[in-house]
C-alpha cells in the first residue's frame, strides 16, 4: 500500500520531498520551495530535451522501459494471453508515439537514452521484439518531411 501512495505522489502531486528536493513525473511539480523572504520562487526551467516541456526525456525513458519489462515479464509468465497483450499493445502504442515525437522534434534516437533502450530492446525478446521495432517505425514515419 505504501508503494502505491508513492506511485500516487511521484506522477500526480508534488508532495513527494526527499531531502529538500520534489520529486515528481511532471516538470511543472518539481518547482521548489519559496524562500523565506516571501520572494516568489524562481521557476522551472525544462531541460532542451524535455517532452514538450512538460517531462524530462530521462523520467519518460525510465517509465517506457519499466512498461516494457512488465510486457517482457507477463509474456515469460503467462505466455501470450489477455494480459500480455493488453500490456504488449499499451508497450507498442507508447513506443510508437514517442519515436513520431522524438523524429519531430528533431532528436536522436531515444534522445540518447541508451541504457534505457538497451534495456527496453533485451525486455521486448519475449514478444518479438515489437515495442522498439514500433519506436523505430514511429520515429521513421516522419522521415520524408523532415528530411525537406
Amino acid at each position: 500500500m505504501a508503494a502505491l501512495g508513492v506511485l500516487l505522489a511521484y506522477f500526480r502531486t508534488s508532495y513527494l520531498k526527499i531531502g529538500g528536493r520534489i520529486y515528481s513525473y511532471a516538470i511543472a511539480r518539481t518547482r521548489p520551495d519559496p524562500p523565506q523572504d516571501g520572494s516568489p520562487a524562481p521557476p522551472v526551467v525544462p531541460p532542451p530535451d524535455a517532452y514538450r516541456g512538460q517531462v524530462t526525456a530521462t523520467a519518460h525513458w525510465c517509465l517506457l522501459t519499466v512498461f516494457s519489462v512488465v510486457t517482457g515479464t507477463s509474456a515469460l509468465m503467462f505466455g501470450m494471453g489477455p494480459e500480455t497483450l493488453g500490456a504488449g499493445t499499451l508497450t507498442v502504442a507508447m513506443l510508437a508515439i514517442t519515436g513520431y515525437i522524438d523524429s519531430y522534434d528533431g532528436f536522436p534516437i531515444a534522445r540518447r537514452r541508451w541504457v534505457q533502450l538497451a534495456l527496453i530492446v533485451i525486455s521486448s525478446i519475449p514478444v518479438f521484439l515489437l515495442p522498439p521495432i514500433a519506436y523505430l517505425v514511429g520515429y521513421y514515419l516522419d522521415g520524408p518531411r523532415r528530411r525537406s
